[in-house]
């Protein structure tokens, strides 16, 4: 991502995480062995910061005019989207293509849908 400046016909960028996400464990106690990093590849920590390093290169690759996440946790990281980076990369922007996903209980389904993330993501994203 930091070489993004060196490709000088670069006009679209794609990010892909892994399909499977955990919720957020940002902070209190240590979470529960079933949120190890070993049963998560990916954990909502680590994808806010690609998501950050990302939007920093975007940055200085201004003729970047199409991006694509695939596997877009539906979190919105605070430090992020409040970044004036943020701003301007979107800004920039002729298309935008997200492919969001959710936390999902196995064992449970049906709890899945009681997931705060569930219902606050998408009536934030268009003032995101």
């Amino acid at each position: 991502m930091t070489n993004f400046a060196s490709f000088p016909n670069l006009r679209c960028a794609n990010l892909s995480f892994h399909e499977q996400c955990t919720g957020i464990a940002t902070e209190g106690p240590p979470a529960p062995p079933y949120d190890s990093p070993e049963a998560w590849p990916e954990s909502y920590l680590y994808r806010a910061r690609v998501l950050e390093g990302f939007f920093n290169a975007l940055s200085k690759k201004p003729d970047i005019r199409r991006l694509g996440i695939t596997n877009l946790q539906n979190i919105n990281p605070k430090g992020l989207v409040e970044s004036t980076t943020f701003t301007v990369v979107l800004g920039r922007l002729e298309s935008l293509r997200l492919r969001v996903l959710h936390e999902h209980d196995d064992v449970s389904p049906r709890t899945t849908l009681e997931f705060p993330e569930i219902h606050d993501f998408m009536n934030t994203l268009p003032s995101t």
